[in-house]
């Protein structure tokens, strides 16, 4: 594959650079340098299978797979990323997640202040014992909007069981007050178990998000994985193939700042305009990305959508550089032909 390097340009505007190679060729309008080729500039190396410069058109011309390796190498990370890591990452993140959640212990451990774990719920502990016992104990759960129930207790403990974390408090009472009505029913206990999994309202289920999904299920988005992430189809089918377009974007976005930098010949001012337009290339690609994104979100026949943008820079990736590869001259010729 035939590739100019834009850095090249910018090595023999700065300083003399060396040349080593097994062959060279030069005449008054060509030089080329052939096997095991490497540029020697200010502590930088390059190393290609061929160098060719052009004199009449000052460019650099280098042939070598370095920048297509390097962004391919880029869209394996992308795709090993989108399509292994982070899914496993997320679901062992939200496990973990789930659990410290259901272990509400820490939240109860604070003597002499109210507290509230969760909505219209307030706790109140008097005092807790190294033994890790709860004295003085008040809870009050507000969250029915028809009664409120009031719990006391001598002492109480935290108790933890496979289907979560439950309160069972000692020689208490229970107020349960109608609010309508304004009657009080009085229930006096010795020993009583609270679920504590409803008293923060978490019902032990936990709604999957879609980036957990193995790329497979996100692409079927069938009723189960609907069901498992509370999502709809649109957007578990966006999810899956954002994966692939990913990649593709890790793999073009590089090429196609090659494509622009090959464009720029020799100047003392530098590359700096093709740098700034190939940022707001990438700048403009990424907001039509971020358009084909809402648009593919709310309508699943749009899904193809995802893959426009990545496409679009791949296909400017490979014009800019078979232009900055054969030159203008050529395409101007076949224009005209």
């Amino acid at each position: 594959m035939l590739l100019a390097l834009l850095g090249a340009p910018a090595l023999a505007q700065t300083a003399p650079a060396t040349l080593v190679a097994d062959r060279i060729d030069f005449d008054p309008t060509r030089l080329s340098a052939s096997g095991n080729v490497e540029v020697y500039s200010e502590g930088r190396i390059l190393r290609a299978r061929r160098i060719t410069y052009v004199r009449e058109e000052d460019r650099l011309i280098v042939e070598g797979p370095l920048i297509l390796v390097f962004g391919a190498l880029v869209a394996l990370i992308v795709s090993l990323l989108g399509h292994v890591l982070v899914p496993t990452s997320r679901t062992l993140l939200a496990e973990r997640g789930a659990e410290v959640n259901r272990d509400i212990t820490a939240r109860f451990l604070k003597e002499g202040e109210f507290l509230h774990p969760g909505s219209g719920v307030t706790v109140y502990v008097r005092e807790i014992t190294d033994e890790g016992q709860l004295l003085g104990l008040f809870l009050q759960d507000r969250r029915n909007t028809n009664t409120r129930t009031s719990y006391t207790a001598e002492r109480a403990l935290l108790v933890r069981a496979d289907t979560g974390t439950r309160l069972v408090m000692f020689n208490g009472m229970a107020q349960t007050l109608d609010v309508a009505s304004r009657n009080l029913v009085t229930v006096e206990f010795q020993d009583f178990a609270y679920d504590l999994a409803g008293l923060t309202g978490s019902d032990g289920a936990r709604l999957r998000d879609a980036r957990e999904l193995s790329t497979f299920a996100l692409l079927r988005a069938d009723a189960e994985a609907q069901a498992a992430t509370g999502a709809k189809r649109a957007e578990l089918l966006f999810e899956g193939h954002a994966r692939f377009a990913e990649a593709v974007f890790a793999l073009a976005l590089p090429l196609m700042a090659l494509g622009f930098l090959m464009l720029g010949g020799y100047s003392r001012m530098g590359l700096w305009r093709q740098i700034m337009a190939a940022v707001l290339a990438a700048i403009l690609l990424r907001m039509l990305a971020n358009v084909a994104e809402n648009a593919a979100w709310g309508d699943e026949t749009l899904w193809w959508l995802t893959y426009v943008p990545p496409l679009l820079t791949l296909v400017l990736a490979l014009l800019l550089m078979g232009r900055g590869t054969l030159g203008p001259k050529i395409w101007r010729r076949e224009a005209m032909g």
